[in-house]
């Protein structure tokens, strides 16, 4: 082999090592600033006062906004006093099983008296509520 293969050889293989070294993978780094040297190691930071985006800064979240949770109304309360009533027919256990009969008494509605038909059944503490 003549020197000069020898050379071209050598520098083919400097060429190729120098393309791999330059090509390796390299592990990534970030960086939290950015400098501008001058050239005797007094750097210059970039600040919002030039345009540049300050890194540290992180613009808060946009608003949610979620609709008003649906607040029901309690149902309302009637206090009444028990009322006189007559039964009208024997007790029968209605298709849920209670004991049930119908019921006639007089009301007052809008000042005057008149009578009012219903059912009740009986509870499991043995009183009787109205049922419609």
């Amino acid at each position: 082999m003549t020197i000069v293969a020898r050379k071209a050889k050598l520098a083919l293989f400097a060429a190729t090592a120098l393309a791999a070294a330059t090509l390796a993978v390299a592990p990534a780094s970030a960086h939290g600033h950015v400098s501008v040297g001058i050239g005797f190691g007094f750097p210059l930071f970039a600040g919002p006062a030039w345009g540049y985006y300050d890194p540290y800064y992180y613009a808060p979240p946009p608003v949610a906004y979620y609709p008003p949770p649906v607040v029901y109304a309690p149902r309302p309360v009637y206090y009444r006093e028990p009322i006189q009533a007559e039964p009208t027919s024997p007790v029968y256990r209605d298709s849920g099983g209670q004991y049930c009969r119908e019921y006639q008494t007089t009301v007052r509605v809008g000042g005057h008296y008149e009578n009012s038909y219903g059912t009740a059944c009986q509870q499991p503490d043995g009183s009787w509520r109205v049922a419609n």
